[in-house]
């Protein structure tokens, strides 16, 4: 999806999205953290409102967004099958756990990834699609 700054996103546009990898934040160049350009700004992201028009999401990767705790725009996108949170505050995965999944030979759930240090302090609803994976 190429668009400039500012244009207009508009509902057609949102649905045809399916993969969101590079909003995380891994600034090996020690760039200043207001260059948005890098992505970098988004470092100071805690929730992601406005992701809700991304209903076709089937891969979304927020690694390294460390002030990013509420995950619960995800809530209900019944098409996500990675979801990576490596270096985030997230903890709580009951958003993900509303996510029904039609179950096939391929479809095992929704695949989360997560640092060593993050594992056992997540919240993984009951009876849920959810295959937790740590990872680094």
């Amino acid at each position: 999806m190429w668009a400039k700054p500012t244009d207009q996103l508009s509902k057609k546009k949102a649905e045809s999205v399916t993969d969101l990898t590079v909003i995380g934040v891994l600034n090996e160049y020690n760039m200043p953290d207001t260059l948005p350009s890098c992505g970098i700004a988004l470092k100071h992201l805690t929730n992601l409102s406005g992701l809700e028009v991304f209903t076709n999401l089937k891969i979304i990767c927020l690694d390294h967004l460390t002030n990013l705790s509420d995950i619960s725009a995800l809530r209900g996108m019944s098409k996500l099958a990675i979801v990576s949170l490596k270096d985030t505050a997230v903890r709580d995965l009951t958003p993900l756990g509303a996510v029904k999944h039609v179950r096939t030979r391929d479809d095992r759930g929704v695949s989360v990834y997560v640092t060593h240090a993050m594992y056992d302090s997540m919240i993984v609803p009951k009876n849920s699609d959810i295959i937790l994976w740590k990872q680094g």
